[in-house]
């Protein structure tokens, strides 16, 4: 079962209510969700003066203590966790990149790519990329594993896949993908695109898209409170919730420094060499 808390808060409107939230500065109503098997609790909190009562939020939530929230930072005193997973982005940072790719590579445009990928986390990510870049570099400190990969690549496919541990390969490239969060500074180019799966922990001096535009299927949608990110309800669904075909979508849109961007404005980014 997921738990979703939620803030609210409401001013009293006469001397009669104002009076009365001496008595009860607070409410807590509880409803629960369900679809497709699944079901959402949510703890919607309804303050009317003073402090947050985190200990009543908590006991409710039982021995589930990490929660979904749309107000992250109300929850740092309190002995709730929220629920963090970015692997959902990542595979919708992988779906828009080969789609906006796919665009670029119809309109006869092949950009140099350069796919980061410490630990080879990702390596199918980088065999998709494969099918876009005519000469794929790969940064890695895993570089006996991409080595065989490659070698395996260019058997099959003829495919060529250079592989580096050095980070200043990335100065040449046109596009950076970086799966992971970016917790270290880039040398890229400043007219370089960075796709990667959140934002970034470091300044990048290049133009950075991180976030993805999805709309939440149908079946899922009785689940998601109003107040609550239709991103962060998937993430937590694909995380714990079993919700597998959520990684199939393909993004409407991507976000570049909180701008929405469509695809056709994406494309006008990338200025290859």
């Amino acid at each position: 079962m997921l738990t979703a808390v939620t803030f609210s808060g409401e001013k009293p409107n006469n001397i009669k209510e104002y009076l009365r939230s001496f008595i009860k500065p607070f409410e807590i109503e509880i409803i629960i969700r369900e679809a497709e098997g699944l079901i959402l609790k949510e703890i919607h909190y309804i303050r009317y003066r003073g402090r947050i009562n985190y200990s009543a939020i908590e006991s409710i939530t039982g021995k589930h203590k990490t929660v979904i929230c749309n107000d992250k930072n109300l929850l740092k005193k309190s002995n709730l966790h929220i629920l963090k997973s970015n692997s959902l982005s990542v595979k919708w940072c992988e779906n828009y990149v080969c789609t906006i790719l796919d665009e670029l590579n119809n309109l006869g445009v092949y950009p140099e790519i350069c796919f980061f990928d410490t630990y080879a986390e990702h390596p199918s990510f980088a065999i998709r990329l494969t099918k876009n870049s005519p000469a794929l570099t790969v940064i890695t400190e895993m570089q006996d594993f991409y080595k065989e990969l490659a070698i395996n690549e260019a058997n099959e496919t003829g495919t060529v896949i250079r592989i580096s541990g050095r980070k200043d390969c990335m100065s040449s490239s046109d596009i950076v993908i970086a799966p992971d969060i970016i917790s270290k500074p880039f040398p890229t180019s400043s007219l370089a695109v960075v796709f990667t799966s959140a934002a970034p922990l470091v300044s990048i001096n290049a133009t950075v898209i991180d976030r993805y535009v999805c709309s939440i299927p149908e079946k899922y949608k009785e689940l998601c409170p109003d107040s609550i990110s239709k991103e962060d309800l998937m993430s937590a669904l694909y995380a714990v919730g079993g919700a597998a075909e959520l990684a199939a979508i393909v993004p409407e849109k991507c976000m570049c420094s909180g701008r929405i961007l469509d695809n056709k404005q994406c494309l006008r980014l990338i200025r290859p060499k």
